[in-house]
């Protein structure tokens, strides 16, 4: 489908690959002319994109799907950086003649250095890269939406190519006039490129209007909250941060910041995700949905993200192989293993999955990306009582050896299919009522995001059966 994923994919086909072969080639082809050069290159990766825009709408015409509902998102992945990456191929031929490929490489390395750095040390879950592309934030959130941001960021992205190409004409045919339009398109793209940014922490603050302070807890929220209900969204936060310590046996929890929006749609523009509320453990920092309901339905969750960071290493924080592959069955197992359920028990919801059918094994949910790609309930569930399980088994210790170092075996001196033989056997004594039998077989039968047709038609549209209206002819 024409799409972000799509655009995605160009966007860092033509920043790390096409777009510099292309600039090269050309650069090489006209040595006394960069603008021509740029014209020629840019003109064959549009080509490639109107070229992969057509194919995929022709496939997309088979149905069922509208195949034009993610065309805008996918030509503000594609198109900037199509023309950006043979923009700078061309100035780094102007500047380094004789490494020019160096140059390049040198450029993108610093561009996606600076959009990391912003990710792990800023507060949004998006990030936008001008080279090569954006990533829309977490992997839950179904509708993506072109706001003001992002445009403003891609416009600025197109600019830069002007003023690439304009500084390197300038540089080889040392034209005054050349040089003007690259000082004024970088001028212009500058404000543009500010203005596309995530906000910062100060200025969520202050969007928010209201803070509460305490030993284990700082919660910003919106100002017109009632303050006796601020008061109790932050007594909430200090008791979670309390038991989950309590729970885990950290004894020294690390200080839990709280950024608590008025709805999705000011946490998207803020931050960069709408519907999914998120932790960076690593900053031991949450950003939510505001809620009248006491308790908080997911504050919970996210502080035992918050907390268990400090069993878990640099940089991320969280269970992860090599430090950057992250277990997700371990870290969303242990937070819903330590948030209270309703109705139903955790393991109760996992004997009605498996009942079902439909439970996912736990040698795949704990394999690389195999939690992220089953349909979330599945996963959540069947992990969080495989953990809830361990920790009431084996105790508190060996959980978070196996959070810090994503090793089960090691940590429970048992290898995984045995645990997993044991805790089924668990299962086999849990009763299952009618009612959560009957609740199950709605709730675990979504495919979730990836097993959903059209899922970011049907989340943008919203339609009441989950159904796009071209899946309805």
């Amino acid at each position: 489908m024409p799409g972000y994923e799509l655009g995605a994919l160009a966007a860092l086909a033509f920043g790390l690959l096409l777009g510099p072969v292309f600039g090269l080639a050309a650069a090489r082809a006209e040595p006394g002319s960069p603008a021509r050069a740029f014209v020629r290159a840019a003109a064959v990766t549009l080509a490639l994109t109107a070229v992969l825009l057509a194919a995929s709408l022709l496939r997309a015409r088979l149905g069922p799907c509208d195949p034009w509902f993610g065309v805008p998102l996918f030509l503000a992945a594609a198109l900037p950086s199509a023309l950006l990456a043979p923009a700078l191929a061309v100035l780094a031929a102007a500047l380094a003649p004789r490494h020019p490929v160096r140059l390049y490489a040198a450029a993108a390395a610093l561009s996606l250095a600076a959009t990391l750095a912003r990710a792990y040390f800023g507060p949004a879950a998006s990030l936008h890269d001008h080279l090569l592309g954006f990533w829309p934030g977490p992997i839950y959130d179904g509708e993506l939406v072109l706001d003001r941001r992002l445009l403003s960021f891609r416009a600025a992205t197109v600019l830069l190519a002007v003023a690439a190409a304009a500084l390197a004409h300038a540089r080889v045919r040392r034209s005054r006039g050349a040089l003007t339009v690259a000082a004024l398109t970088f001028g212009v793209a500058v404000p543009l490129h500010l203005a596309g940014g995530a906000a910062t922490r100060a200025e969520i603050a202050r969007a928010l209007g209201a803070v509460r302070e305490g030993p284990g807890c700082t919660v910003h929220l919106p100002r017109e909250k009632p303050p006796a209900d601020a008061d109790r969204l932050h007594a909430e936060c200090e008791r979670d941060v309390a038991e989950t310590a309590a729970a885990l046996g950290v004894a020294h929890p690390p200080h839990v910041t709280v950024f608590a929006y008025r709805s999705a749609a000011e946490k998207r523009r803020l931050v960069g995700a709408g519907e999914t509320d998120y932790t960076k453990p690593w900053l031991a920092e949450i950003h939510l949905e505001d809620t009248a309901a006491s308790p908080h339905p997911i504050l919970r969750h996210e502080v035992v993200h918050a907390v268990a960071s400090a069993l878990a290493p640099l940089p991320l924080r969280i269970p992860a192989r090599a430090g950057i592959l992250p277990s997700g069955a371990l870290l969303e197992g242990l937070a819903v293993a330590l948030t209270p359920r309703g109705r139903w028990s955790v393991h109760e919801r996992a004997r009605a999955l498996r009942d079902l059918g439909l439970a996912p094994p736990m040698s795949k949910l704990l394999g690389d990306a195999g939690f992220f790609s089953a349909p979330p309930a599945r996963a959540y569930t069947a992990a969080g009582s495989f953990v809830r399980w361990l920790l009431d088994t084996r105790g508190p210790i060996p959980v978070a050896a196996a959070y810090g170092h994503v090793d089960l075996a090691r940590a429970f001196g048992t290898p995984l299919p045995a645990l997993e033989a044991e805790w089924n056997r668990f299962l086999d004594g849990i009763t299952v009522a009618p009612e959560l039998r009957a609740e199950a077989a709605v709730r675990f039968k979504d495919p979730g995001l990836f097993g959903t047709r059209c899922a970011r038609e049907v989340a943008a549209r919203g339609s009441p059966h989950g159904t796009p209206r071209a899946l309805s002819r």
